[in-house]
């Protein structure tokens, strides 16, 4: 990808030329912008924080700004801007901006060589420390992890590397954890025969090496050195010589690997002979194939391919990525990936009032919950269209959640495969653990809902409320006044407020007939539900089936926002303006591959973000 100072310098070079980006500009990008952006996009006021004032001068102040045209073009296209009450460009004038957007600004930035961006030093997370612990120890309950410090959040997960920081407390937790389980995983003769350890009355204190190594290796989740080697072989030793117990010194050996960096820390070293980027090892491959799909270290078929340096082959590490989507430890990636993008993890703390909705309990938070985790783990393990997720014929249900939907003939409280014939519900949307994470404990929240839409499944937020706006009244006495619609109608009277309830508005109203915990409803206080919306663009409907017609409509911009949460909860890091190209790339892979999510994992997959790694500077100016 192009960097913002390369594009500028390349302009720079062809002083004399008159490029597509200059004549687009001139006759398409400058005069939309000054006719229907300047009034709200100017100054230290700008609306939005989005200043567009300084792009007007000339094509190479707006070539340099390629993450700025690309959220323009996001709001063109959704037709988002110019807002409710300002004069609409005609279609032509849009297509034109959008291809001046996307075949001059975007593709001149993805001209250039390719750069993986750089990654530091991870930390294992709470969920990759559990699980990490317990396929190394092969544990048969328990977590790890459990006293350890709650995570930071970065760019909406958990897995981040610049905020994966370490305090003596975290220390202190590894310490007391490995001593736990270590203990209970040599207790136990499963765990045992299953590490391939050796009963503990044949162990001797000269036999470490065998054990020692193979789990060294796991835990470091490369091969190990002889020095490194050593250093435990003398550990053991010693423990083994002062408790006369040989299982003692094999213990404090595994103790001994869990605290060790190597093992907290996902560590890609840099080389010394000078370079930019280099591709990862068959090791580190096979570690961030391995946590990216299962939130744990790898496993004996990958860490063998690793070895081998099998890996390293295209063919061999797009069938382990295909094999690892179906086994069972993928949930992991459905829990960790989806659930943090999609906010699932909020309807754990979601508290629904009892005196309204006494049907709610742990239970039903339990199945709805899981009713959305099985419904995308069935997308991923069954390679189904990404698309299922906004519309689909079928869900997961068991008797509790199905009475709950007013859906008959589903008996037992096992979970299972459900085909829907009701146009009510179908996809994500219409899952109870949506719409109860977008509701308030008494009533829905439209606008909770409809900004949900458009940051979680679109990528396009809106602007946070300005200073001062007052929330909608709670009071009892409020709720008995009409709809809770005819209510907001009121609340949003305010010129200040009105931009962005118009975005947000319609959008939460499409779901109207659904309550706080997800239950169909046609009247509310005793008036018919007025599920009816406009969409800035002008595109009207009726109820969450046309809704969602509409959102698939949108399918591009929904492909392309999940392709930037998957490229970034896989790489651990935040995207910046030249990872777009990158985007823009799986998006379009996965649009011609018919939406496959497999195609949409493989491509993230495939990008040199993910295969390689940018080098830090070394000291003295050599890169």
């Amino acid at each position: 990808m192009l960097t913002v100072s390369f594009v500028m310098a390349l302009l720079v070079s062809l002083p004399h030329e008159v490029t597509p980006l200059d004549k687009g500009w001139a006759e398409v990008g400058a005069p939309f912008v000054k006719k229907h952006c300047m009034a709200c996009h100017q100054g230290s006021k700008a609306k939005g924080g989005v200043r567009l004032d300084k792009l007007v001068a000339s094509a190479k102040e707006a070539a340099g700004q390629v993450e700025l045209w690309g959220k323009v073009a996001e709001q063109v296209r959704t037709r988002a801007m110019p807002p409710e009450g300002k004069p609409k460009p005609d279609p032509k004038s849009m297509d034109g901006l959008n291809s001046w957007i996307d075949n001059s600004v975007l593709k001149l930035a993805c001209a250039g060589p390719g750069h993986p961006g750089k990654v530091t030093a991870r930390r294992l997370n709470r969920t990759e420390y559990s699980n990490s612990v317990r396929d190394l120890l092969a544990l048969q309950g328990g977590n790890p992890a459990e006293d350890l410090p709650a995570d930071d959040v970065g760019y909406g997960f958990d897995n981040i590397a610049d905020v994966l920081t370490v305090s003596s407390l975290h220390l202190e937790k590894y310490l007391a954890a490995g001593e736990k389980y270590v203990g209970q995983a040599l207790a136990s003769p499963i765990s045992r025969t299953n590490m391939k350890l050796p009963h503990p009355s044949t162990l001797k204190a000269d036999n470490l090496n065998g054990p020692i190594r193979a789990f060294v290796e796991k835990a470091y989740r490369r091969t190990v050195t002889d020095a490194e080697l050593l250093k435990y072989n003398k550990l053991a030793l010693a423990v083994s010589a002062e408790t006369k117990e040989p299982i003692q010194g094999l213990a404090a050996v595994f103790q001994a690997a869990l605290v060790s960096p190597n093992f907290l820390f996902r560590i890609e070293p840099d080389p010394v002979a000078p370079a930019t980027f280099r591709d990862l090892t068959p090791f580190e491959l096979a570690t961030r194939l391995s946590y990216f799909l299962w939130s744990s270290t790898p496993d004996a078929e990958l860490f063998n391919l690793a070895k081998s340096e099998e890996l390293k082959k295209p063919e061999v590490w797009e069938a382990q990525v295909k094999r690892m989507l179906k086994d069972k430890k993928a949930e992991a990636f459905v829990n960790n990936f989806a659930g943090q993008w999609l906010n699932l993890r909020n309807l754990d703390t979601a508290q629904p009032d009892s005196g309204q909705f006494p049907r709610f309990n742990e239970p039903l938070r339990f199945s709805m919950k899981r009713e959305t985790e099985m419904f995308i783990s069935h997308v991923v393990r069954e390679d189904r269209p990404i698309l299922d997720l906004i519309e689909a014929n079928y869900t997961f249900l068991n008797q509790s959640l199905a009475r709950h939907y007013g859906l008959p003939r589903v008996t037992g409280t096992e979970m299972r495969k459900v085909d829907l014939t009701s146009e009510e519900r179908g996809g994500i949307l219409t899952h109870a653990s949506i719409l109860t994470l977008t509701s308030n404990p008494t009533r829905t929240n439209p606008v909770k809902r409809g900004k949900w839409i458009l940051e979680v499944l679109l990528g396009t937020p809106p602007p946070p409320p300005p200073p001062g706006v007052e929330e909608l009244k709670e009071d009892k006495k409020s709720q008995l006044s009409g709809t809770l619609r005819e209510r907001m109608e009121q609340h949003r009277a305010d010129p200040s407020c009105a931009v962005c309830h118009q975005k947000l508005d319609p959008l939460g109203f499409g779901l109207e007939n659904f309550d706080a915990v997800g239950v169909w409803r046609s009247k509310e206080n005793g008036k018919k539900i007025d599920s009816t919306g406009v969409l800035p663009g002008g595109e009207k409907f009726d109820g969450p089936k046309q809704l969602k017609t509409i959102l698939l409509g949108k399918k591009e911009i929904f492909t392309r926002n999940l392709a930037d949460r998957l490229l970034t909860y896989a790489l651990g890091r935040g995207l910046d303006a030249s990872d777009r190209c990158i985007v823009d790339k799986i998006a379009e892979a996965c649009i011609k591959g018919e939406y496959k999510m497999s195609v949409l994992i493989l491509e993230v997959v495939r990008t040199e973000a993910f295969r390689s790694k940018s080098i830090k500077k070394a000291a003295g100016g050599v890169s």
